[in-house]
């Protein structure tokens, strides 16, 4: 019996052992972070070693030398696309913009929605879901507080999207805002994008702030960030 019971608690123990370690391997294999090159587009990961964070908010994430027409996707941290955004979605775009190049017909300089949030209003199309207007609440003290929205995709290299903020109305706050925007250029010699935010003004009662923010071929979440000027608290709606 001693042996039973020791042969038991052995091979509990091997068991143990034997399922800790593929668990312990897939929480230590780390996420593919380097750029993606697809059809008509490349995956960047803003969270990637190769990314650079500057003290003044921007972010560089390299690409290597791309065409002026790739799309620039920059996918949320665990490398998947950003927001609730599909494959089918990205493919459908990208086609739509290259079909568009080769009949001749400039695209748009807009953004389009692929992924609205769940308070976003009038969604016009399903798939690719497409929405003309939208809009989150948000609270913020003194300090910067962040905010995420939709997932974007702007149609061409000119695409700017705009970005908007409000007070509570009869209310003296006053709140100040910045938009996540992008734009392509150099780091040293390494070709990629950057991300910055860019100032919206200041929001008063009735009286909304806003700004045109440069975003190009990207497909990225919106990001806005918000702090009070003169009061504990400040809250409102923003968009897009």
């Amino acid at each position: 019996m001693k042996y039973l019971k020791l042969a038991t608690i052995s091979l509990a123990a091997v068991l143990v052992l034997g399922s800790a370690v593929p668990g312990q391997a897939a929480q230590e294999k780390a996420v593919d972070m380097s750029p993606v090159h697809g059809d008509g587009y490349v995956l960047v990961n803003p969270e990637s070693p190769e990314t650079e964070h500057f003290p003044d908010g921007r972010t560089f994430m390299p690409t290597g030398k791309i065409s002026p027409e790739t799309v620039v996707v920059v996918t949320d941290s665990d490398g998947s696309l950003p927001g609730a955004m599909t494959q089918k979605q990205l493919t459908t775009m990208v086609a739509e913009q290259r079909a568009m190049k080769t009949s001749g017909q400039a695209a748009p300089d807009e953004a389009r929605m692929l992924s609205p949030r769940p308070n976003s209003v009038e969604q016009v199309q399903d798939e690719p879901a497409y929405a003309v207007m939208s809009q989150r609440t948000y609270s913020a003290g003194y300090s910067w507080v962040q905010f995420s929205g939709s997932s974007q995709i702007g149609m061409n290299a000119d695409t700017r999207l705009y970005y908007w903020h409000s007070v509570a109305s009869s209310t003296a706050q006053w709140a100040e805002g910045q938009g996540l925007g992008y734009y392509r250029g150099y780091n040293g010699s390494t070709m990629g994008t950057w991300s910055a935010f860019y100032a919206m003004g200041t929001a008063r009662s009735r009286v909304d702030s806003g700004a045109s923010i440069p975003w190009g071929n990207v497909a990225a979440v919106t990001k806005f960030r918000v702090r009070s000027l003169n009061s504990p608290i400040a809250g409102g709606y923003w968009g897009p």
